[in-house]
């Protein structure tokens, strides 16, 4: 087993250049305050994305949290990550796209 500790959960997103102030916003101010009150999440950490392709009209960023375990993140998933996810599509629609990844920190 490779797993030696905490669970990041990470989200990329794609932004729409129209959105891209309101979406850093309320990231801020929305999103991390009400994904890390539960206690599940923590160490937030927003981070763009450098590469980018000729031509796009946005950018793109990683949203990443720490989580203690598997079970704790997929229950807070059901729960507060899905209410948050569905805030995103009802504020911006198709104007933020992500897909999230999670990975486990193992020892170099």
């Amino acid at each position: 087993d490779l797993s030696t500790g905490m669970i990041i959960y990470n989200t990329t997103y794609h932004v729409h250049n129209s959105v891209d102030a309101q979406f850093r916003e309320f990231i801020k101010t929305v999103f991390v305050p009400r994904a890390i009150e539960s206690g599940v999440l923590s160490s937030p950490r927003l981070a763009l994305i450098m590469a980018r392709q000729e031509g796009d009209e946005g950018l793109s960023y990683s949203l990443q949290f720490n989580a203690a375990t598997l079970d704790e993140l997929q229950k807070w998933y059901h729960t507060t990550g899905t209410e948050l996810l569905d805030e995103i599509t009802r504020r911006f629609n198709t104007s933020v796209m992500g897909f999230s990844t999670l990975m486990s920190d193992i020892e170099i």
